[in-house]
């Protein structure tokens, strides 16, 4: 869900919108090098007549983005959070690809939370993927 433009009409502003796999797929984000959902579910779709799978990422991926890092399932906020910051900090402050960032971000929320003495259920960790062509 997205909250609404902050020009909307009155009375348009207590809607909340929704931001549609078709609205993606029209955009052209071919200058787009890393797109990120964060949100819980966003790796997931649909079946389309049992060929394929439609979602959110794959409709960025369809609008041109090189690379979709989004989440298979539903990850505790705080969770999600401390991976993404592991994610960036891998990516961009020690320059590595996007696999082996997203393996470092998942290796390092595992290590804290073995420190922590908390679950190590691939569920709490691991929720997240990337799909695409990195450069």
């Amino acid at each position: 869900m997205l909250a609404p433009a902050p020009d909307a009409p009155p009375g348009e502003s207590d809607r909340t919108a929704f931001l549609r796999v078709a609205d993606v797929a029209r955009l052209d984000l071919a200058g787009a090098r890393w797109v990120v959902l964060s949100g819980c579910g966003t790796a997931l779709g649909r079946s389309l007549a049992r060929e394929s799978l439609l979602g959110l990422g794959s409709a960025f991926e369809l609008a041109g983005a090189r690379v979709v890092v989004m989440s298979l399932w539903d990850v505790e906020d705080r969770w999600a959070e401390s991976w993404m910051r592991e994610l960036y900090r891998a990516r961009y402050e020690r320059r590595l690809g996007t696999g082996a960032a997203v393996r470092e971000a998942s290796r390092v929320l595992l290590a804290r939370r073995r420190r922590l003495g908390l679950d190590e259920n691939p569920s709490t960790w691991a929720g997240f993927i990337a799909s695409g062509l990195d450069d």
